[in-house]
């Protein structure tokens, strides 16, 4: 008997020493298997971003983070067109040779440009106004930046009961801000209030154009306009030597100086489009996922330039979404 008895021991312990290694193997083996898994759904996106604006990066830093947060090891690869809408169809190129997953393009030449050049590749956008004017309905998919102008003007003009005219500047070239003035001016007339629109070809034309529109206005209306607000602080100055008060389309250009912005939050925006490519990524199509409108909307007042401007407390708008600065 105690010679059977070590026969079974000495046969139990072989099998575990067997085992052991047969373990590790397939605990290496799941650990492989997870590290495929991972690197699988670690996509490489790219993000064309027209110029360098605080909304426009608001838009990036919204895009970049919530991407992140649902894919931790995803690529990510940033190009700047500096504003060149003729540098766009490059760098698409070079993004489709990197054989990106997504693209994403941030404002209406992005947009625009990359959609002649991408291939194959699925296209989400951000803060575009009228995708349907800029031929992008039905081709990609994204997140407008279009506000009622109308409800904008009324806030306005509870602040400001006495303006008669409001100015704004726009970039000729560019079909976002062409439309946006249109807007803007039925909007005014059907409120009987005067437009004066001034066009501009580039940041440097502000401070003449300014020149010329401050004496014939008595408010000032900036529109989402991506040169215009590439130069807020050029029209800041001048504003504030004219001591107009101005409102805006985008809460960046309040955070640079402007009184009070009532519109899209483009950090959310950018989330917004994260949502998108996440759900590209995770097999749907360009045609199942409809353009959206912004999902968070909220009004920034700049306490320093009412302050600027002479304006009391009282005078302030009220609201849960009115968000007050002093920078």
């Amino acid at each position: 008997m105690k010679r059977i008895i070590l026969t079974l021991c000495l046969v139990l312990a072989l099998v575990a020493c067997q085992q052991a290694p047969t373990n590790d193997k397939k605990e290496e083996a799941a650990q492989e298997n997870t590290k495929m898994s991972q690197e699988g759904t670690s996509p490489k996106i790219g993000i064309i971003q027209f110029i360098d604006q605080i909304s426009l990066d608001a838009v990036r830093e919204g895009f970049e983070k919530e991407i992140k947060s649902k894919y931790p090891g995803a690529e990510i690869i940033v190009q700047n067109a500096q504003g060149e809408a003729g540098n766009i169809p490059q760098i698409t190129q070079k993004m489709v040779q990197e054989k990106v997953d997504v693209i994403l393009a941030i404002a209406t030449p992005a947009a625009q440009g990359a959609l002649t050049t991408k291939g194959d590749i699925p296209l989400v956008f951000a803060a575009v106004t009228d995708p349907k004017g800029a031929g992008l309905e039905g081709k990609c998919t994204g997140v407008t930046d279009e506000v009622d102008p109308g409800q904008q003007i009324d806030q306005y003009i509870k602040l400001f009961p006495n303006i008669k005219t409001i100015g704004t500047l726009y970039n000729t070239g560019e079909q976002n801000s062409r439309v946006q003035v249109e807007r803007l001016e039925k909007a005014c007339a059907s409120k009987n209030l005067k437009l004066e629109a001034m066009g501009i070809n580039n940041i440097n034309d502000i401070p003449q154009a300014m020149t010329i529109l401050s004496k014939k206005i008595d408010g000032y209306f900036a529109l989402s306009d991506n040169y215009v607000a590439s130069g807020v602080p050029l029209l800041v100055k001048s504003l504030n030597e004219s001591q107009l008060p101005s409102f805006s389309s985008e809460e960046g250009q309040a955070k640079k100086g402007l009184l009070m912005a009532s519109g899209v939050d483009y950090l959310e925006s950018g989330k917004q489009a994260a949502d998108l490519v996440d759900k590209l990524l995770q097999g749907s199509k360009i045609e199942d996922l409809p353009i959206e409108k912004p999902a968070s909307m909220h009004t920034v007042f700049n306490e320093k330039t009412a302050s600027m401007l002479k304006l009391s407390k009282d005078q302030y708008p009220q609201g849960d979404n009115v968000v007050v600065i002093n920078e």
